[in-house]
């Protein structure tokens, strides 16, 4: 069943989910929570960052599979999880670059469609505004698929962003040198702030430009060089500096 306009503005009642605006242009935005829970030992530590994202309707055909009429304006920070004598767990704001999958603050919804059940798609069409207005609908933690997993990395030093190193979430006790996995992801929609300590964590992150490390003189690039401030950060800030 297809809803008029109206009904499919009234999903966005949720704490999470708002449309801001009724111009002819109108903004949906979404918050929600993104939390990695890391088992190092018997212990389980957890860290969480609160993500925004506004899709801005322009007008025309829109679909799920890229090319769609929405401006994008994502909002947040790097997961920071605190192992204690393990240092610090970053979980990033996109993949790209750094593995095949994994999640994207930019387009969230393709992590996010997949946890709606059947009951929850009910009565949505497979419009862009009419899916990611169902997001809102989303109550709960919810547990995303190992494939929407962010990338992660790091430090050796956090004070040095030349140590960077990739952890690879299905052999993280090779990354930390202890018995160490990844017990969970979750998500959930929330009605709270944006993060912003990342800064603090990783004060260098002001005056970084271009990537982490560069490769050697005659050295192939390597995954890690392709890290850049945009996986620890994005805002309008941000975008305005690019």
């Amino acid at each position: 069943m297809v809803r008029a306009f109206m009904n499919r503005r009234h999903l966005l009642a949720g704490a999470g989910g708002l449309l801001v605006g009724c111009s002819s242009r109108p903004k949906y935005r979404l918050r929600y929570r993104l939390e990695i829970a890391a088992r190092v030992g018997e212990r389980v530590h957890t860290g969480a960052s609160v993500l925004s994202m506004v899709w801005e309707d322009i007008g025309g055909a829109a679909n799920l599979n890229g090319g769609d009429a929405f401006v994008r304006e994502p909002d947040g920070e790097a997961i920071v999880v605190d192992l204690g004598e393990h240092g610090k767990l970053f979980g990033l704001l996109t993949a790209q670059g750094l593995a095949d999958s994994g999640f994207s603050v930019s387009s969230p919804e393709l992590a996010l469609i997949p946890l709606l059940s059947e009951a929850e798609r009910e009565g949505l069409t497979v419009s862009g505004d009419d899916v990611r207005q169902g997001l809102s609908g989303l109550t709960g933690v919810r547990q995303l698929a190992r494939e929407h997993w962010p990338a992660m990395v790091r430090f050796r030093d956090v004070a040095d962003r030349s140590t960077v190193e990739l952890a690879d979430p299905d052999n993280l006790t090779s990354a930390l040198g202890a018995s160490a996995a990844i017990e969970a992801v979750t998500v959930s929609v929330v009605d709270a702030p944006v993060t912003r300590r990342i800064k603090n964590e990783l004060p260098w992150l002001n005056s970084l430009r271009g990537s982490l490390v560069w490769p050697a003189p005659g050295q192939p690039i390597r995954v890690v060089n392709r890290i850049t401030r945009k996986h620890f950060i994005q805002n309008e800030e941000e975008r305005g500096n690019a």
